[in-house]
């Protein structure tokens, strides 16, 4: 937290706003090296707990219409760079269950269209834009029964028939979706 507080504090006395994330969920490792007579162990601990980091606000686009307070918009958007790497590996990672998170389909097409296909102007005057680095977009919106369908989002069909719009987290990359989840914090 302390670290993450000062990069906050900074940008806000440097440009006049500061953006904290979270709290949200965040897989930590803990190793230990145990000693009982001649044998070693060691132990590797995976445990999720609450985390928040520190986020640019050059790549924070809240709801235009949401006024003095962020948590009266419609929607919410955040932008960050991933490398080819990092994008391969999110194809690896899979729930507690095995299903997969993101769309492997979907990853190999962004791939295959490369980095350039979708970049806007960067908007921050001090940073230099890096043409090997995906833009990912993580927005927090409200979709449709039809739209949860298509995206194929896991759960879709056990909400009530009542709810016309549901809060969901979108993740994309180029033009193209690779994730959609229901929103955890919605209930």
């Amino acid at each position: 937290y302390p670290l993450q507080a000062r990069k906050m504090l900074f940008d806000s006395a440097r440009i006049g706003v500061g953006v904290l994330k979270g709290p949200f969920p965040e897989s930590r490792k803990s190793r230990a090296v145990t000693v009982q007579g001649d044998a070693i162990a060691l132990q590797i601990k995976q445990k999720v707990s609450p985390s928040i980091k520190w986020t640019d606000p050059w790549n924070v686009f809240p709801d235009g219409a949401c006024g003095e307070n962020i948590h009266d918009g419609d929607y919410f958007f955040e932008r960050d760079f991933l490398t080819e790497r990092r994008l391969k590996d999110l194809k690896k990672q899979k729930t507690s269950t095995g299903y997969p998170i993101y769309m492997a389909d979907c990853i190999d097409k962004v791939i295959e269209e490369g980095p350039e296909k979708c970049n806007i102007e960067n908007g921050n005057p001090n940073d230099k834009r890096n043409k090997k680095r995906f833009t990912i977009w993580y927005g927090y919106v409200n979709l449709s029964r039809k739209d949860l369908e298509v995206a194929n989002v896991i759960g879709h069909e056990d909400l009530p028939e009542e709810l016309l719009e549901v809060s969901a987290i979108v993740t994309m990359v180029n033009d193209t979706i690779i994730r959609a989840t229901l929103n955890p914090l919605e209930s």
